[in-house]
């Protein structure tokens, strides 16, 4: 394009220009309509009767979220169990949203803390 415009061809080279500008207009529309990788971190504290890490990790399976690591530690005598987990999931850019899951399991009896914060790619 660069060799058009100084080599005095100026019509091919705003047609180069036009076509760049675009083809790069077009790949940023695609680009924000492809289900892309997200990701967000899940801290959970649960009582002792709490559904099961394995049902938890069922649970978002069947919602199409997948645990990406999940580290716990137990306090009080093993009574309360709390997880930090890294969740991932495939969704458009501009779907950076709070899933379902989140206000259902802040709303379970056994959950007695539940902290949510979806992470930037």
């Amino acid at each position: 394009m660069g060799l058009c415009f100084g080599g005095g061809q100026l019509g091919l080279g705003s047609a180069a220009l036009g076509l760049a500008i675009f083809i790069l207009w077009v790949l940023k529309w695609v680009e924000q309509r492809m289900p892309q990788n997200q990701h967000g971190l899940l801290a959970l504290t649960l009582s002792a009767n709490a559904p099961t890490e394995q049902e938890f990790r069922e649970r978002l399976d069947k919602e199409g979220f997948r645990l990406a690591s999940c580290a716990k530690s137990y306090s009080e005598g093993a009574q309360v169990l709390e997880l930090r987990c890294k969740v991932s999931w495939q969704a458009r850019r501009a779907q950076i949203v709070q899933p379902i899951f989140v206000d259902e399991l802040a709303h379970h009896p056994e959950v007695l803390k539940l902290e949510w914060s979806p992470s930037e790619n």
